[in-house]
């Protein structure tokens, strides 16, 4: 089973990639990427928006306080105002997403399971 099929990419496997691609160390690609990530969230902890060209980008967008419901008890409260991360994919991996798809249909579409009856 390919890693496409599985679903998720896991930091391990980023690593690995790392690793393979670049031709390093495990120990040297793990410091990369988890630098990378810390540099990534500092960004969104100061404010800043990050624009990976060709992946799309990333920001902190605010939510208003709503109501809410306690779904244990049905009442009613408010939910605060919270910052969120929120990611854009690019035009161009839109597109490529978009060619994918139409190629392989959407993710979690398939065949469906035969019925035994």
């Amino acid at each position: 089973m390919t890693r496409a099929e599985e679903g998720d990419l896991t930091r391990a496997e980023i690593i690995q990639l790392l690793h393979d691609r670049l031709a390093i160390s495990r120990k040297d690609a793990k410091e990369i990427l988890e630098r990378f990530l810390d540099v990534l969230a500092k960004c969104l902890e100061d404010g800043e928006r990050i624009v990976l060209s060709g992946l799309g980008s990333f920001q902190v967008r605010p939510t208003p306080a709503r109501p809410g419901r306690n779904p244990k008890t049905g009442k009613v409260a408010n939910v605060p105002a919270k910052n969120r991360p929120s990611f854009a994919m690019s035009q161009s991996l839109r597109a490529a997403m978009a060619e994918w798809q139409s190629e392989h249909g959407s993710p979690g579409q398939g065949e469906p399971p035969e019925d035994d009856a």
